[in-house]
């Protein structure tokens, strides 16, 4: 069992629906019948290791591919396993945070390294690189999640906000986030 996993995610690989995991060290294990397979990416895939300690995952819903964040990237490999490393590229001061996914597309949230505002991506799922960004007024994006079909994300200047299609507006605040956030 993995014991130095971040993110994890169920993924169609072929005709086969698998569990991967993301390791420190900059691999991807991968549960098989026998056990785990501890270097999915850079094994199976024959990929260089990732940057990332902490990498991400995500699965789209419109498209059906992996998405692996891994530091200012993401990484991108389809059911056949064909990778398109560095499909999504941004600035060197931020990283992917989280990944999530409509119908429409996917969004990334990536927090600013140096204090600079955060952002939300939009990625149609066919561009060559993301769509738009959109800031999220403050550093960090912590979590971004769907009500509706509208993406809320929380900040870690301790704000909700709403998606309105040309940005993100609050609609609320807790008073005190330091009892939530340590945004140090």
């Amino acid at each position: 069992t993995p014991t130095t996993g971040y993110d994890m995610a169920n993924f169609q690989d072929g005709t086969t629906e698998i569990l991967l995991v993301t390791l420190t060290g900059g691999d991807v294990g991968r549960l098989e019948p026998a056990g785990w397979i501890s270097n999915w990416w850079t094994s199976v895939l024959a990929q260089a290791a990732m940057g990332s300690t902490v990498a991400v995952f995500g699965v789209t819903k419109k498209t059906r591919v992996l998405l692996i964040g891994d530091d200012n990237e993401v990484h991108v490999v389809d059911r056949n396993r064909n990778v398109s490393n560095a499909r999504l590229v941004w600035p060197i001061d931020y990283r992917v945070m989280w990944i999530r996914s409509n119908n429409d597309g996917t969004w990334i949230g990536l927090r600013h390294l140096r204090g600079g505002e955060g952002i939300v991506s939009f990625w149609d799922e066919s561009a060559e690189n993301y769509n738009r960004s959109y800031g999220i007024k403050s550093s960090i994006p912590f979590s971004g999640e769907f009500k509706n079909d509208i993406l809320h994300v929380v900040n870690d200047g301790g704000q909700l906000l709403k998606f309105t299609g040309s940005g993100f507006e609050e609609v609320a605040v807790c008073s005190r986030p330091e009892l939530f956030f340590d945004s140090a």
